[in-house]
């Protein structure tokens, strides 16, 4: 699947799509939820963030605000952490092509795998 990736630095980046706690409704959420960018974007869904070379996670585009004179609030939802890996920006925002790994945030073991796990960190 084709999603859209932005470039941005490493601290807005880990702000973005570091999930940080669960509301009563069960839905993830960051340290930050927003970021000002120099131009609009009519796109909605999810952009692979990526910085420094590399891809950090991944986030939905619900909105894009007009700010002030030139810049734009970008507002995001629903943080993930990906397998990071080497990418090369192809502009302000762009199509990615790269096969994306999500990690799980939450991960269902039966009685027993939760004993092989007891007995590997015993």
């Amino acid at each position: 699947m084709v999603m859209k990736a932005i470039q941005i630095s490493k601290t807005e980046a880990t702000r973005l799509t570091f999930p940080e706690y669960k509301d009563t409704r069960g839905e993830w959420h960051a340290a930050s939820d927003r970021i000002f960018r120099g131009r609009n974007s009519k796109y909605r869904g999810d952009v692979v963030i990526c910085a420094e070379g590399e891809t950090v996670g991944v986030v939905e585009l619900v909105e894009v605000v007009k700010y002030e004179d030139k810049s734009y609030l970008w507002i995001f939802r629903d943080p993930r952490k990906v397998v990071e890996m080497p990418i090369k920006a192809k502009g302000d925002i762009w199509d990615c092509e790269e096969e994306i790994t999500i990690y799980p945030r939450e991960l269902e073991i039966g009685s027993k795998g939760w004993e092989i796990i007891q007995k590997k960190i015993r």
